[in-house]
């Protein structure tokens, strides 16, 4: 059925469709895909990963929204809802090539709404334009003492908003805050 969605698409050529994760070790090993497109169900995302023995560009396709922080984590440059269209399909293909990473309007809004970081809920839509300079300055190594002064603030509500920094980024101390504060791109490192 993928194969089908792909015939006609300039610049796409399928060079092979496989059954089972043997079958498309075989095919990469013979160094005929740049990107493969993997129909994927959620039972079968670790599985798929862990037998592909060189880092390959991947294109997903899951059925559920959920299932798409998993399959990017587990390495997927792609994701799109199934069934999905030809043209999404190809551009997903052409942009996973080219280097970058492609999800869906929709999917990237579900995504971003439910902000998950680490398996726990994330209120980072709600941080406070002051939380995030506080991020910022923990980020820069600022203790509490500090973050008052940069802010003109007491230390008592300087530790005020570290601790709501913390709970919104689901950090158990200020490192932890600071790499998920980056990897959500709140903070430049």
């Amino acid at each position: 059925m993928i194969a089908s969605l792909l015939e006609d698409v300039p610049g796409v050529k399928v060079v092979g469709v496989v059954e089972d994760e043997q079958a498309l070790v075989s095919l990469l090993g013979a160094g005929r895909a740049d990107v493969v497109v993997a129909a994927l169900g959620s039972h079968s995302v670790d599985d798929f990963f862990d037998k592909l023995t060189e880092e390959v560009t991947t294109v997903a396709l899951v059925r559920e929204p959920a299932e798409a922080v998993t399959v990017l984590r587990a390495g997927a440059r792609a994701v799109l809802l199934h069934p999905t269209g030809s043209t999404e399909l190809a551009a997903a293909i052409q942009a996973a090539a080219g280097g970058l990473s492609a999800l869906p309007t929709n999917l990237l809004d579900d995504l971003l709404r439910r902000s998950d970081v680490d398996g726990r809920r994330s209120e980072t839509g709600t941080m406070t334009p002051r939380e995030l300079e506080v991020l910022a300055l923990i980020a820069a190594g600022a203790s509490n003492k500090l973050i008052a002064r940069q802010l003109g603030i007491s230390v008592h509500t300087a530790k005020f908003h570290v601790a709501g920094v913390l709970e919104k980024l689901g950090a158990h101390n200020r490192a932890e805050a600071v790499a998920t504060g980056a990897r959500l791109g709140l903070v430049a490192l």
